[in-house]
C-alpha cells in the first residue's frame, strides 16, 4: 500500500513539471545471493526524475519498493528525494511471528556532482527502533562509465528497547558505481 501510494505520488508530482524529453529505463539484475531487482526508471533531460524498483532475496525477505525523485537539477545543485519499505523477515505460515518490516527515507543534495550531504531516517515499529543517518559524500573520480566516492559521517539509533539504541557512531565507505 505504501509504495502504491508513494508511486503515484512522485507520478503526480513529476505531471507538475513542465519538462520536453524523457528516457524510460528497465531495471534488472540477479545478484551473486540470488536477489533479484527489477524496476522502472523515468528519466527527464533537465534531471529531474523518478525510480521505482523491487528487490526480493530467496528464502529470506524483500524490499517491495524503493523510489526516487529529484526535486531539483541544475549546473551546481541536484537534490533527491528517496524512499523504501523493506520486509526483513520472510512469509512464515505462523500468525504469532511479527514482521519485521522497515520504512525510511532520505534527502540527498550534491553540488557540482562533487560534494554533498545525507540526511536519512528509517523505523522498524516491532522493534521500536529508529535510526537516523547524517553522511557527507566526496565524489574523487567520475567518467561517463564509472564513479568512485568517499562517504563519511555518523548515525544512530534510538529505541525504548535499550539494546537497540547506540549513540551517534562513526560511519564511512567507499562507493564504486559503474555505468552501462
Amino acid at each position: 500500500m505504501f509504495c502504491q501510494f508513494f508511486a503515484v505520488l512522485m507520478l503526480a508530482a513529476l505531471g507538475c513539471l513542465a519538462i520536453r524529453t524523457k528516457t524510460i529505463s528497465a531495471i534488472g539484475g540477479k545478484s551473486s545471493t540470488g536477489a533479484l531487482s527489477k524496476g522502472l526508471a523515468l528519466d527527464y533531460a533537465n534531471g529531474n526524475g523518478l525510480s521505482v524498483s523491487h528487490t526480493s532475496i530467496p528464502n529470506f525477505g524483500s524490499q517491495p519498493g524503493a523510489g526516487r525523485l529529484n526535486l531539483v537539477h541544475n549546473q551546481n545543485h541536484n537534490l533527491d528525494a528517496n524512499a523504501f519499505i523493506t520486509r526483513n523477515m520472510p512469509n512464515i505460515p505462523k500468525a504469532d511471528i511479527p514482521n519485521f518490516n522497515t520504512v525510511g527515507g532520505s534527502l540527498d543534495y550534491m553540488y557540482k556532482n562533487k560534494v554533498g550531504a545525507s540526511l536519512g531516517m528509517a523505523k522498524t515499529p516491532f522493534l521500536q527502533r529508529t535510526d537516523y543517518s547524517a553522511l557527507g559524500k566526496l565524489n574523487l573520480f567520475h567518467s561517463p562509465t564509472a564513479s568512485l566516492d568517499l562517504n563519511a559521517g555518523f548515525g544512530r539509533s534510538i529505541s525504548n528497547i535499550p539494546q537497540f539504541s547506540t549513540n551517534w557512531q562513526p560511519q564511512t565507505g567507499l562507493v564504486f558505481t559503474k555505468y552501462w
